[in-house]
C-alpha cells in the first residue's frame, strides 16, 4: 500500500495541515516523511474528496456577476466592484480606487505596457501609488488631435503611469485622426513616429477603454472625428471602438474611409497582447457586449451595476 492510500494516514496529515495550521515542511519534520510526499497526499485527499474547499466571498453579488460574465463570454478575468450608481460625477474615480491594486496583479515587472486614450485610463493612472521602478515601459497606442491637448490622451496617459511607477514613456508625435490616406501613410513612415507604432505588437499588456461610436464618444470629444465620421461609422454597423479599431455588433471588425485614416493600434495589432478593458455605464453596455463578443479583451474591469446590465442583454 502506497502512503496516499493510506487512509488513516492520509486524514492524519490533513487534520495537521487544514485544522492545525501546520506547514509542509513542518508535518514533513513530525511524521518523518518527505515534504513531496506530504504535499501529494493533500493533492490525493483534494481529488478524491477526501477534502473540499469553499471560498467564503466577501460579496456574493459581485462574484456572482463576475462568474456569469465569465460563462457567458469565455473569459478568464472579470474584475466587478459597486460603486453605487454609475451616474456619480466621480463614477470612474471611485472604480479606479477600488480596483488599482489588480495593476500589481496583471502587469509583470520588466514589460512593455501599450496604453490607450480615455477618462477611464486616466482615473486608474492617477489612483496609482508611487512605487520602486519595476522596469516598466508605456507605450502610447494612439495620438491625439486637439491643438489644446488633452490630459487623457494616449501620450499623457503613458507619460503619468511612467511617472507614478518610476518607468520609461513613448510620446507618439502624431494626430489619432489624419485628413487622408496619403497623409498617414506619410507620417507612418517618419522615424520617431514608425519607432512607437512599431512597439504595437511587442507590448505583453494593454490598458484600454471600451467606447461608443456616438459625438459624445472620447473620439467625438477630442475633435477626432466629424459628426460626419460617425454617421459613416454608425451605417456600416460599427457599435464600439476598440483602440483605433471598429467593431459591429457581433464583434467583427469593420474596415472603411475612416478606419483607414487613423494612426493608432488596430486589435489586430494587439492579438498577441493581454488586453485589460475599464469601462462602467449604462449607455456604454451595448459596446462592452460587442466587445466582449469580439474576443478582443481578456480583463475586464467594471462595476456592479454595469455588470448587471451587461448580463441582462443576454
Amino acid at each position: 500500500m502506497s502512503i496516499v492510500e493510506n487512509l488513516k494516514f492520509t486524514m492524519r496529515v490533513c487534520e495537521m495541515f487544514y485544522n492545525e495550521n501546520l506547514t509542509q515542511k513542518e508535518i514533513a519534520a513530525s511524521l518523518n516523511i518527505s515534504r513531496p510526499q506530504v504535499c501529494r497526499i493533500l493533492a490525493h485527499a483534494r481529488e478524491s474528496g477526501l477534502v473540499s474547499v469553499h471560498l467564503n466571498y466577501p460579496d456574493t453579488e459581485e462574484s456572482f456577476f463576475e462568474h456569469k460574465i465569465r460563462e457567458l463570454y469565455g473569459l478568464t478575468e472579470v474584475y466587478v466592484y459597486d460603486i453605487g450608481s454609475d451616474g456619480l460625477p466621480n463614477s470612474l474615480e471611485l472604480l479606479a480606487q477600488k480596483s488599482v491594486g489588480l495593476f500589481d496583479a496583471c502587469i509583470r515587472d520588466n514589460s512593455r505596457v501599450g496604453v490607450m486614450a480615455g477618462r477611464s485610463i486616466l482615473e486608474f493612472a492617477k489612483a496609482l501609488p508611487r512605487c520602486k521602478n519595476r522596469g516598466l515601459e508605456f507605450v502610447p497606442l494612439s495620438g491625439g488631435n486637439a491643438a489644446s491637448g488633452c490630459e487623457w490622451f494616449a501620450n499623457s496617459n503613458a507619460q503619468l503611469f511612467a511617472s507614478k511607477t518610476g518607468g520609461k514613456h513613448y510620446v507618439l508625435n502624431a494626430p489619432a485622426y489624419l485628413s487622408s490616406v496619403e497623409v498617414k501613410n506619410i507620417l507612418e513612415n517618419e522615424e520617431s513616429i514608425r519607432e512607437v507604432t512599431e512597439k504595437w505588437g511587442t507590448c505583453q499588456t494593454a490598458i484600454i477603454g471600451i467606447g461608443t461610436v456616438n459625438v459624445s464618444s472620447s473620439a467625438g470629444r477630442a475633435g477626432d472625428l466629424s459628426e460626419k465620421d460617425i454617421d459613416l461609422l454608425i451605417s456600416d454597423g460599427a457599435s464600439v471602438s476598440i483602440c483605433c479599431s471598429y467593431l459591429n455588433k457581433s464583434g467583427k471588425e469593420i474596415h472603411n474611409a475612416v478606419t483607414e485614416k487613423f494612426i493608432g493600434a488596430s486589435i489586430s495589432q494587439l492579438k498577441n497582447t493581454s488586453s485589460i478593458a475599464i469601462a462602467i455605464g449604462a449607455e456604454k453596455v451595448p459596446a462592452i457586449c460587442s466587445a466582449l463578443m469580439g474576443d478582443c479583451i481578456d480583463v475586464l474591469i467594471t462595476s456592479l451595476e454595469t455588470a448587471r446590465l451587461i448580463v441582462n442583454e443576454n
